[in-house]
């Protein structure tokens, strides 16, 4: 295993250049040219790498780490994939990446972890049995591929731009640490468990935050999930979900802000073991909480306190804990075990700063 330090500034990041390889940082004993590293090498770009763009651009590199402290230029992560099998990943503060549809791939079977220092990287994969990705910093990326190992959040938020797919029958741990959040900010985004569902485990205190237009929550296996959110943010309610789950809850947290609405979606029933809120922040455009079919009633079961404030409610049955809609609640038709009171005094403007505990 070998230590490669990029030098000489723009170059063509690949299996055969090496030109820009030394064994020293800046080329200082004049070691170039040196192989371009390969599974198990330490890579390291610096501020002796010089400016420009380091560009990944004609093939998949499988390297042991990598290491950018201190680089203040471009890394063009591209459309090929970056394999790292053994070691960290840690981009500088003052460099820029930009990226493409090629992943960042942890194959290495141990704990790696993952610093970002506030750069967006692409998609994200772990695809090793025993890998254990483990979050420095609070991380933002593309569609998230986890097929096997931990992706632990150790407490920090990782932000998902495209799907977060956990399909597949080997065993895979979210792991959100204390305070974790998994946030699905894309339009259209999934987070699809798969029809292995119980394969997937979560760990430590956290939720799922859905921000973006047309969340999907899908499995084709009854799962135990999280603590989940959707918040509208930016003035806008952003969540237009659906669940497609027939699985439990730890809890379920959904509000709209300011002007916009949005609509909760079932295809099938679902159980939340904890507390139920939902809340309004405009009465005359309140969040539609439903069936996805029309006249097919979905059984919404609340083991804990049910909070409804300003929605509006059609083709669902409430069951277990007392449920009461406050407000300007509408009963949109098709309810069973549900209350509707109107004009009793409660505020539906949402407190959207209490929300979960993080």
């Amino acid at each position: 295993m070998a230590t490669r330090y990029w030098f000489g500034g723009t170059g063509n990041w690949n299996n055969t250049n090496t030109a820009n390889w030394s064994n020293t940082s800046g080329n200082s004993d004049l070691s170039a040219p040196q192989a371009a590293p390969v599974a198990g090498d330490t890579v390291i770009i610096d501020g002796n790498s010089g400016t420009g763009t380091i560009s990944r651009t004609t093939a998949a590199v499988t390297i042991g780490s990598l290491d950018c402290t201190g680089y203040t230029g471009t890394l063009a992560l591209g459309n090929f994939a970056t394999n790292v099998d053994t070691g960290n990943v840690k981009f500088a503060s003052g460099m820029t990446v930009t990226t493409g549809t090629g992943a960042l791939t942890f194959t290495g079977g141990v704990t790696q972890q993952l610093t970002t220092n506030g750069k967006t990287i692409g998609p994200l994969t772990s695809a090793t049995a025993s890998n254990n990705v483990v979050l420095q910093d609070d991380c933002s990326c593309g569609v998230v591929t986890h097929t096997r190992g931990t992706i632990d959040l150790n407490g920090k938020t990782l932000t998902t731009s495209g799907n977060y797919s956990t399909t597949g029958t080997n065993t895979r741990v979210i792991a959100f640490g204390t305070g974790g959040v998994l946030a699905l900010s894309g339009t259209a985004t999934s987070f699809n468990i798969g029809a292995a569902g119980t394969s997937l485990t979560f760990s430590g205190t956290g939720l799922i935050r859905a921000t973006g237009n047309g969340v999907t929550f899908t499995t084709g296996a009854s799962v135990n999930l999280p603590a989940i959110e959707a918040v509208g943010v930016a003035g806008v309610f952003g969540p237009n979900a659906t669940f497609d789950v027939a699985s439990t809850v730890s809890s379920l947290y959904i509000a709209s802000t300011n002007t916009g609405a949005g609509a909760i979606n079932f295809t099938q029933g679902l159980t939340v073991s904890g507390d139920l809120t939902l809340l309004s922040c405009i009465p005359s455009n309140p969040i539609a909480f439903k069936s996805g079919s029309a006249g097919v009633a979905r059984t919404v079961t609340v083991n804990g306190v049910v909070r409804i404030e300003g929605a509006s409610i059609t083709d669902i049955t409430g069951a277990g804990g007392t449920w009461m809609a406050y407000g300007a609640a509408v009963d949109g038709g098709g309810n069973s075990g549900i209350s509707f009171t109107v004009g009793n005094g409660r505020s539906s403007q949402p407190m959207l700063g209490m929300v979960q505990g993080v």
